[in-house]
């Protein structure tokens, strides 16, 4: 990615969220989780992918995994904290299989989005550590399923950014490998 960007523009999906207020989510499909759309990412894989492959056929380089959401403290709102690793996989998962299915393997890039969550150290919402944690964890399953890219989006807490930069850190050490934030 860094090489493409030293040759041409790079355009990079738009808003996934907005995407999916504009489908026909079935009640099914939210099961008891209605307003976690990370969670459509095991119960809504047709239209996950579908908003990739649209934004894939406008001319997107990279689309961002339905991933934003997936930080323990965030799922945790939903009962399903535990599954942070897995949604993070799926969402992953749902953009490959998106570019795979419009035969864009190896010439379209994955980023694991990471939002700020709903909760904010600097306010005490929220130990430092504790979200450090989180962002370790989504950024290693980001890592393990195949993520080219770290997206930290509408961060507006110093706090939150030091754990979100320390929390990728330290899975990148884990893993073994650095992705471009």
């Amino acid at each position: 990615i860094k090489k493409l960007l030293d040759e041409r523009i790079v355009v990079i999906d738009g808003a996934m969220g907005t995407e999916l207020q504009k489908l026909k989510i079935s009640p099914e499909a939210w099961d008891k989780y209605e307003g976690c759309n990370e969670y459509l990412n095991i119960s809504a894989k047709d239209e996950i992918r579908g908003v990739h492959r649209a934004y894939y056929r406008a001319g997107a380089d990279i689309s961002k995994a339905n991933t934003f959401g997936c930080l323990p403290w965030v799922l945790d709102e939903y009962g399903l904290a535990d599954m942070c690793y897995e949604l993070t996989v799926e969402g992953i998962k749902r953009v490959k299989e998106a570019a795979a299915e419009l035969g864009l393997e190896g010439t379209t890039f994955v980023a694991c989005s990471l939002g700020p969550g709903t909760k904010l150290p600097s306010l005490g919402h929220i130990k430092f550590d504790e979200m450090k944690a989180g962002y370790e964890l989504a950024v290693s399953a980001a890592c393990d399923a195949g993520a080219d890219i770290i997206l930290l989006e509408t961060c507006q807490d110093p706090l939150q950014i030091k754990a979100a930069l320390i929390g990728a850190e330290d899975a990148y050490a884990t893993k073994g490998v650095r992705l471009p934030a």
